[in-house]
């Protein structure tokens, strides 16, 4: 990581301060981490906390944007304009004096996440980021057509969205794949839910393969949707494509939350617990799906067969990692294990977005952990 600091504070057109890129800053870089001046819960721990702040801290709280009230700005309507979720359980927000200066983008380049333990909010860049362009976030779900996004936008902040998302004709085609990607958040619970594996890891890749066509790129939320394939694809016995979305979902979390989270640190204990009970996984089904991580091209493998692998069990890299599997489809595996194309072409168009995985799975060497040993389903 450069020593560079990322980011510089200066004026956005109509928006007031923003953060801007004071160089160019890789997909999963920390562009910031920082202490809140308070977290408050409703408008009487407000104001209890600004008795508590220095002099300094309170000119720093009274100099944010208040989109509310702007004529007369309160303590209240700051901090609804600018307080960030810290516990949403409790509607507790924080107050951050550099990261609350970041604006809104229904295309955003980065996210932020809270440590409860360590009492800290971190930004990460979810794509590269390059120098001179503004770093954002979003403030509300993205997954919601323009005009609800916009809508939501005005009753929450006051302000309407001129990012590229929601300027010029409207997009019937990018409302329909966001809403899509929402609705198969919900068909992945169902899936999950009521034990509808095959489905559940069939959606899972759908929704990111969705994800990759929006150019929307939330890496806690691919990790989060990689998890989810991992817990289905063990309880469908399909160990190669479990260890595949294990990969993914925790190198997401590496660039997302950092090696330290909880959310991180947890995703590795989980799968080295099961690694270590791996060998009484019984077998619930004949094939099993394989789908191409760009195209969605669709294939099957029997129970048993393992992807990627020579005779000799020996696993098999570059572009000799590839197996005939039912319908035509020829399963192409990444060198670093973690995904599958059904062609040297999908592999090769997937390439930019695959990059930051596969960059972090071979320096973090958890290929090594990822490739040892064989899978085997016992019935």
């Amino acid at each position: 990581m450069s020593a560079i600091p990322s980011y510089r504070l200066s004026t956005s057109p109509g928006k007031g301060l923003g953060l801007f890129a004071a160089r160019p800053i890789a997909v999963g870089e920390l562009i910031i981490s920082e202490r809140p001046l308070f977290l408050a819960r409703d408008e009487w721990e407000i104001y209890e906390e600004l008795a508590e702040l220095s002099m300094r801290d309170e000119e720093t709280f009274f100099a944010l944007t208040d989109s509310h009230n702007p004529e007369h700005p309160t303590a209240a309507t700051i901090m609804l304009t600018n307080g960030i979720p810290t516990d949403p359980q409790i509607n507790q927000g924080g107050i951050f004096p550099i990261i609350c200066r970041i604006n809104h983008s229904c295309l955003p380049n980065s996210h932020y996440t809270w440590s409860p333990s360590a009492r800290r909010m971190s930004v990460y860049a979810d794509a590269d980021i390059p120098e001179g362009a503004e770093i954002v976030v979003s403030y509300i779900r993205p997954l919601l057509a323009r005009s609800d996004r916009q809508a939501q936008l005005w009753e929450s902040f006051n302000f309407a969205c001129g990012c590229s998302a929601c300027t010029g004709p409207p997009d019937p085609v990018s409302d329909s794949r966001r809403e899509r990607i929402y609705e198969l958040y919900s068909l992945v619970g169902m899936a999950m839910q009521y034990e509808m594996h095959v489905a559940g890891m069939q959606y899972t890749k759908e929704r990111l393969r969705l994800m990759d066509e929006e150019g929307m790129g939330h890496l806690s939320t691919r990790s989060n949707c990689h998890g989810a394939g991992y817990v289905m694809a063990q309880e469908a016995s399909d160990l190669d494509t479990a260890r595949r979305h294990f990969a993914q979902s925790y190198a997401y979390a590496l660039l997302g939350e950092g090696p330290d989270s909880e959310e991180t640190t947890g995703r590795l204990r989980r799968y080295l617990s099961w690694r270590l009970n791996v060998e009484r996984k019984i077998g619930r089904v004949d094939t099993l799906p394989v789908i191409c991580d760009r195209c969605g091209r669709e294939g099957h493998r029997s129970l048993g067969e393992t992807g990627g692998r020579g005779k000799d069990g020996g696993n098999r890299k570059g572009s000799e990692a590839a197996v005939a599997v039912g319908g035509g489809f020829v399963e192409h595996i990444c060198e670093c294990g973690s995904a599958v194309y059904c062609s040297n072409a999908c592999r090769t168009n997937h390439a930019s977005t695959h990059q930051a995985v596969c960059e972090v799975l071979r320096e973090t060497g958890m290929i090594a952990l990822m490739m040892e040993g064989r899978w085997e389903v016992h019935g």
